[in-house]
C-alpha cells in the first residue's frame, strides 16, 4: 500500500486542483482578517450603534485565539471546500481510468480504497493546518492573540490541532466512501458538502441548547467537540473528557463509514 499511497499523494500535489486549494487556504485568512479589520473600523466610528448591537472587537472577539478556535469548524470556508476537493480528486481517478488500471495491475480494492482515504486525509489536514496558521499569524499581527500564551494555553492549542486533524480525516472518510460508492463526482460533491454543512449546523444547534457542556455525551456527535469545546473554551482551560469523547466519535463513526464504503466499493463493477 505504501507505493500506491505515495503515487496517490504525488498525483494530488501535482494537480492544478491542489494548487487552487493551496491558494484558497491562504486567501481565505487574508480576506477574512481584512473583512474583520474594516468592520472593526466601521463599528469604532459608530460607538453608539456598536453598543446597541453589542458588536465590535469584544462582541466579535476578533483575536488570534478566537479565529484559530473557529478555523476547524466544518461550516468554515475551508471546511466546505475540502470535501469538494477530495471528491473531485477521487472521481478524476475513476473517470481517467486510473482506478481500473490499478485493479488490472493486481491491487486489491481494500488497498485502493484506504490509499485514497489516507492520502485525502493527509492532504486535507495539511491544507487546514496552513489555513489555520495564516489565520493565526494575520489576526495576531492586527488584533493580537487575546490572552497570554502560557503552558496551559499551549497544551490547549496542541489538543485543538489534534482535534482538527481528526476532523478532516473524518470528512475525508465521508468523501471517499461516497465517491467510490457512487462513482460520480457531481452527486458525491453535493452529498459531501451537505453532510459537512449538516454536521456543522447540528453541532451549532446542540451547542445553543447546552452552552456549558453539562452533558458530555453530546461530544459523541461528530463535530460537536469543535463547536462546543474548542470554539467556546475558556483561555487556558481544557476538558480532557470532552476531547477524548470527540476523538472517539470521529474514530468510531469514521471507521463505520469506511467499512460500509469499502463493502459497497468491493461489489461495484469497475469499467
Amino acid at each position: 500500500m505504501a507505493r500506491l499511497l505515495k503515487a496517490d499523494l504525488y498525483r494530488i500535489v501535482k494537480s492544478k486542483l491542489f494548487l487552487a486549494a493551496a491558494i484558497l487556504s491562504v486567501a481565505f485568512p487574508i480576506f477574512t482578517v481584512l473583512t474583520y479589520l474594516v468592520l472593526d473600523k466601521v463599528l469604532a466610528a459608530t460607538t453608539d450603534l456598536q453598543a446597541q448591537l453589542g458588536l465590535g472587537m469584544n462582541g466579535l472577539n476578533m483575536t488570534g485565539q478566537a479565529l484559530i478556535s473557529e478555523a476547524f469548524v466544518l461550516s468554515s470556508n475551508m471546511g466546505l471546500i475540502l470535501p469538494i476537493f477530495v471528491t473531485i480528486f477521487i472521481a478524476t481517478d475513476i473517470t481517467s481510468g486510473t482506478l481500473r488500471n490499478k485493479i488490472i495491475a493486481g491491487k486489491s480494492r481494500a488497498t485502493i480504497y484506504f490509499s485514497h482515504l489516507v492520502s485525502s486525509g493527509i492532504v486535507s489536514a495539511v491544507l487546514m493546518f496552513v489555513n489555520t496558521l495564516f489565520f493565526t499569524l494575520f489576526t495576531c499581527l492586527i488584533f493580537g492573540y487575546g490572552s497570554p500564551i502560557d503552558d496551559a494555553e499551549m497544551i490547549r492549542l496542541l489538543y485543538f490541532f489534534a482535534t482538527g486533524i481528526f476532523t478532516y480525516f473524518f470528512t475525508a472518510s465521508i468523501s471517499t466512501a461516497l465517491t467510490l460508492s457512487i462513482k460520480s463526482a457531481a452527486p458525491a460533491v453535493i452529498f459531501s458538502s451537505l453532510l459537512s454543512m449538516g454536521l456543522g449546523m447540528i453541532a451549532s444547534f446542540v451547542h445553543s441548547a447546552d452552552p456549558r457542556l453539562e452533558n458530555k455525551a453530546l461530544c459523541l456527535i461528530p463535530s460537536y467537540t469543535n463547536t462546543q469545546f474548542l470554539a467556546s473554551a475558556v483561555p487556558g482551560a481544557f476538558d480532557l473528557e470532552a476531547f477524548l469523547l470527540g476523538i472517539l466519535s470521529y474514530v468510531v463513526i469514521g471507521a463505520l463509514i469506511s467499512v460500509a464504503g469499502l463493502v459497497i466499493f468491493s461489489k461495484k463493477d469497475i469499467k
